[in-house]
């Protein structure tokens, strides 16, 4: 009967979730939906169809045209998108995209829970998949023809695969595991250094011969699905991409304002005369260090307290704000009442809690003194958890702290913040029971 009842609450909870993701689908109207970001996806997509050439130019109507290839973007969502691309007009395309994202995201808070019991009790696993369930970030981001659906799917994926690999130590395992860090850098490239984290990690996670063996077969993994991607750049020689060095660049200017004109908030680069003259990676960070010299407790406040806690706020810079990027017509949330309304509430309320809770176990789980509250496999998963998290800051501590690009994270902050009450309800129960004594 109890098995029953957990079910019935499961199925629940990811009722709930698949509800507010399809009725966000469905009654939300995006203003020009293939614009920006979303026309790159949607041209790789289209000329990979028709032309063969991965690349983001625009077709000309003209005879023997072929588009040159680049490698701007790694091609995952692109590829994701090509079974859609034929879908005509492109706004009913955009529809079936979005409605595909909902679903992708429900799965995810299945998933989700899945992964969290690696480390957490039901109940508390259940906590951390209603969180996830209800976000109103993780519903909000499935309207748009962006990757943070995708990628956010194959994070948790991920933790869910290095879950089974701390549990069965298992070549097997260790190699689904790098296919999946494969896919998820395919998909968003900001998990292109992951893997030189994770790799040291296994030989904290494991015993040290173990550790060679599982590294070795998450390298193969992620080689398969990864490798191809770096072959047909050495083999096509496409104009690469300057994202990397553009994030930099722009993450350089505190609070993303040039000269303290908030008129420029979001955009400096915009404004900065000298930006376009910069335009390699040894003249951006001369320029960082220059700052550094003239302004050091200015730049060092920025870096190491203003980025972070940017990168983890509510609502969205370079975009309409709140939860939404590109302006929308009319959404659930506009209405503010109802489940959207109050679930919207709720969460914003609470996201600073969750998120602090987070940061704070994120740091205590690499303390000796977690190996006794934790089991083995709950210390590694936890472990793994906090180890996305903190690469992901100092990522975006290096580049541009947009708070777009920590939706990704938002199951992980749940999980962790889930994790870090559980620790203290169960720390203080053992304490009141020692002094009952």
């Amino acid at each position: 009967m109890r098995h029953f009842i957990t079910a019935l609450i499961i199925i629940g909870v990811f009722t709930a979730g698949l509800y507010l993701r399809v009725e966000m689908a469905n009654k939300t109207v995006v203003y020009k939906p293939i614009r920006a970001d979303a026309k790159e996806y949607y041209l790789y997509a289209y000329n990979l169809a028709k032309y063969g050439v991965y690349s983001r130019q625009v077709p000309r109507q003209v005879e023997d045209f072929t588009p040159v290839p680049d490698a701007h973007r790694t091609p995952g969502y692109s590829l994701f998108l090509l079974p859609f691309i034929k879908i005509s007009p492109p706004l009913k395309m955009v529809g079936v995209v979005v409605v595909t994202q909902a679903i992708i995201s429900a799965l995810t808070i299945l998933t989700a829970f899945f992964f969290f019991r690696s480390f957490l009790n039901w109940p508390w696993a259940l906590g951390g998949g209603f969180l996830v369930a209800i976000s109103p970030h993780l519903i909000a981001f499935n309207i748009y023809v962006l990757t943070e659906s995708l990628f956010t799917f194959s994070l948790v994926l991920l933790g869910w695969s290095i879950s089974a690999v701390a549990k069965n130590k298992s070549r097997r395992h260790a190699l689904i595991a790098g296919l999946v860090l494969g896919v998820s850098l395919l998909i968003r490239p900001t998990m292109l250094y992951f893997i030189a984290f994770l790799i040291p990690a296994f030989f904290i996670f494991f015993q040290k011969k173990k550790a060679w063996v599982l590294a070795v077969f998450l390298i193969i993994g992620f080689g398969l699905t990864y490798g191809p991607w770096v072959l047909r750049n050495k083999l096509v020689n496409p104009k690469k991409s300057t994202l990397a060095i553009a994030t930099i660049h722009k993450g350089m200017y505190p609070n993303l304002i040039y000269n303290n004109d908030s008129r420029t908030y979001g955009f400096p680069n915009r404004f900065d005369p000298q930006w376009a003259q910069r335009r390699d990676i040894s003249s951006v960070l001369r320029e960082i260090g220059h700052r550094f010299r003239n302004e050091p407790l200015n730049y060092m406040r920025w870096y190491l307290i203003g980025k972070p806690s940017m990168f983890f706020s509510w609502d969205m810079i370079v975009g309409m704000g709140d939860v939404f990027i590109y302006p929308v017509i009319t959404s659930p949330y506009h209405q503010n009442k109802g489940f959207f309304g109050f679930t919207h509430r709720a969460m914003k309320s609470i996201h600073g809690l969750l998120t602090l809770l987070a940061l704070v176990t994120s740091i205590f789980v690499w303390f000796p003194f977690a190996k006794t509250t934790l089991s083995e496999k709950g210390l590694i998963v936890a472990r793994f958890v906090s180890l996305v998290v903190l690469y992901f800051i100092l990522v975006h501590i290096v580049g541009t702290p947009l708070p777009r690009y920590s939706v990704p994270l938002r199951p992980f902050i749940y999980g962790l913040s889930v994790l870090g009450i559980c620790l203290m309800v169960t720390e203080s129960s053992k304490y009141i029971q020692r002094t009952d004594k």
